[in-house]
């Protein structure tokens, strides 16, 4: 059950996870260990991106523009997992 999992988790958790698990016509496998996985990959994601904040090297402004700009592309294309 969604709810179930997002009481345990969260939302972005099971959302992310639904998303990672490949393309998007493809049918998919459930893990309830994968969506805890997930969990744990936001959480050090959002580590990352607060370390990055506080930076001011103008190389991570233009890695962080061609992510950007990677993943654009990969959900203009459906290509949720890639962009992930």
């Amino acid at each position: 059950n969604p709810l179930d999992v997002v009481k345990e988790h969260n939302t972005d958790t099971l959302r992310t996870y639904l998303a990672f698990m490949g393309p998007i016509e493809l049918p998919k496998n459930w893990n309830p260990d994968g969506v805890a996985g997930v969990g744990r990959f936001l959480k050090r994601f959002e580590k990352l991106v607060e370390f990055i904040h506080n930076q001011s090297d103008t190389n991570i402004t233009s890695i962080i523009h061609q992510t950007i700009k990677a993943v654009g592309e990969d959900m203009d294309n459906l290509k949720f997992n890639t962009a992930i």
